[in-house]
């Protein structure tokens, strides 16, 4: 990316750091657990709610001075503690995802897709990403060779040349079809 004026290469440097941040949301909204995973992990958590709350109970419930003080606030706490965690295992009413990122998050394709050729109109004043299967012309090989870097910048993995024309490709037809449907 030598060909880039010192006012590119700013903008570049600042866009990249806004994308990094938001791909580390990407990434970790990707990582939350499916509704299966999540009602497993859920019903778990009642099983051992409902374990510490039963062998807690004789103890609590036993003579004075049976147990030491200590020992009596540490099992207070811990049915504080159940008492939290009941409510917490109660199933949310509301979306998990309620940031408009839809299941399953594709977050390279995403990335590839429309935040490279974003940043891409950004640094060049809006022009459109060219893109070339293996760079077969000087301004598609400076296409291949800015999403290169840009991965390369965020420490991503490297994506083959077909990959990125498709997933480019697919995020500029997806543009087209809403704007289409925006007009009837």
């Amino acid at each position: 990316m030598e060909d880039l004026s010192p006012e590119q290469r700013a903008v570049l440097d600042v866009d990249i750091a806004r994308l990094r941040e938001r791909l580390k949301w990407r990434k970790a909204i990707m990582a939350l657990p499916s509704k299966n995973e999540r009602d497993a992990d859920v019903d778990r958590l009642r099983r051992v709610v409902a374990n510490l709350e039963r062998a807690s109970a004789p103890f609590l419930d036993g003579p004075p001075g049976f147990l030491s003080q200590e020992t009596q606030h540490w099992l207070s706490e811990a049915k504080a503690v159940a008492g939290e965690l009941r409510t917490l295992a109660t199933p949310p009413k509301a979306k998990i995802l309620a940031r408009g990122m839809a299941r399953p998050n594709q977050y390279r394709e995403w990335l590839i897709g429309e935040e490279i050729p974003a940043l891409y109109a950004s640094v060049y004043d809006g022009a459109r990403l060219p893109l070339t299967i293996e760079g077969k012309n000087a301004r598609g090989k400076r296409g291949m060779e800015f999403v290169r870097h840009v991965l390369a910048a965020l420490g991503e993995a490297d994506a083959a040349d077909a990959t990125i024309k498709v997933w480019v490709s697919a995020a500029r037809r997806r543009v087209r079809a809403n704007a289409t449907r925006a007009k009837l």
